[in-house]
């Protein structure tokens, strides 16, 4: 009897480290790398009829105004929109891309401003993503793989609720919008660099 104990002790243990390891563990360059994503990153929520949720990145902050960039899709009649808790006054979004900004009340606590990239992805490159679906952190990275005169492909799966959230290189640059994805398969589809400087040019 006591040597089954010990032998059920030391697989519970056993058991229990590799699943805590496989939860949390992450290289130090990369889990500094999704600390820092975390915080120029933000939960969008709208709601009325129904509600919504998508992600977005903070691309800069004026005296009383917070500049958020998500996807045009995540934006419905709403009754109330919001980033956190900050109530988004005016909404502005591309006429030929998945691309919106969202003008916010005030400065979003303990959020930041991310830096823009200079150059696109390229194939075999890795991109990280966080987002806020469901108000939790979701934290994915994968090689970009593909492209066309509109979007690029990132070998990781997007689920409800990324949708807006940001694509950045290792450096940290944002250098995308997510905007969807494959139920069935771990691929997701961006809006480029290219397209989100065309639109911030331009608006």
């Amino acid at each position: 009897m006591k040597r089954f104990l010990v032998i059920a002790t030391i697989l519970f243990l056993s058991f229990t480290t590799v699943s805590y390891a496989y939860e949390t563990y992450l290289p130090l360059e990369e889990e500094s790398l999704v600390q820092y994503l975390e915080t120029v990153t933000v939960s969008i929520m709208s709601s009325g009829s129904g509600t919504g949720i998508c992600s977005g990145t903070i691309i800069r902050e004026g005296f009383d105004t917070t500049y958020v960039l998500t996807a045009k899709h995540c934006i419905g009649v709403a009754e109330d929109m919001r980033v956190e808790n900050n109530k988004v006054k005016l909404i502005v979004t591309s006429a030929t891309d998945d691309i919106a900004i969202l003008y916010v009340e005030g400065h979003v606590p303990g959020k930041g401003v991310a830096t823009l990239g200079t150059f696109d992805l390229r194939v075999g490159e890795i991109a990280y993503h966080v987002s806020y679906p469901n108000f939790k952190k979701y934290y994915r990275s994968g090689e970009m793989f593909r492209y066309n005169h509109d979007w690029q492909f990132l070998r990781f799966k997007a689920i409800g609720g990324c949708s807006g959230g940001g694509i950045f290189n290792a450096e940290g640059e944002l250098v995308g919008v997510l905007w969807g994805g494959f139920s069935y398969n771990p691929i997701t589809i961006i809006e480029p660099l290219k397209d989100v400087i065309k639109f911030l040019e331009i608006k």
